[in-house]
């Protein structure tokens, strides 16, 4: 709004009457300003608290894991123990082949992490 009043012009509303080019119809965008200012402001403060209270009960967001661990664990036993591959993995649990690639890729982390602490 400042820079199409820097550059000599205004706005009208046709169906409400602000005239941004008047006192009053500048004045009158500035509280609409202030307004939707202080709605974004309580929508973010609503939003928190939402989350602060999910998160005390113990929930939280994102879409819930494809697999469960006992299914991890046997994905990581056969792949690692060459009994299965991870297409025939991917078909058991009715998953994608990279969801299970993610699983041995996590595993492999939790692996490295393992062995440096034994060392």
């Amino acid at each position: 709004m400042e820079r199409i009043h820097q550059a000599g012009a205004g706005v009208k509303s046709l169906t409400e009457t602000i005239d941004t080019i008047t006192p009053a119809g500048r004045m009158m965008m500035q509280m609409v300003r202030a307004f939707a200012g202080v709605e974004r402001e309580m929508i973010r403060e609503r939003t928190r608290a939402g989350l602060e209270v999910a998160k005390d009960e113990g929930r939280t967001g994102g879409r819930r894991p494809s697999l469960r661990e006992d299914q991890r664990t046997d994905i990581v036993e056969n792949i690692l123990s060459w009994r299965k591959p991870g297409a025939q993995m991917a078909q058991l649990y009715h998953g994608s082949e990279a969801t299970i690639f993610r699983v041995m890729t996590a595993n492999r982390q939790v692996l490295d992490r393992n062995q440096v602490r034994q060392v």
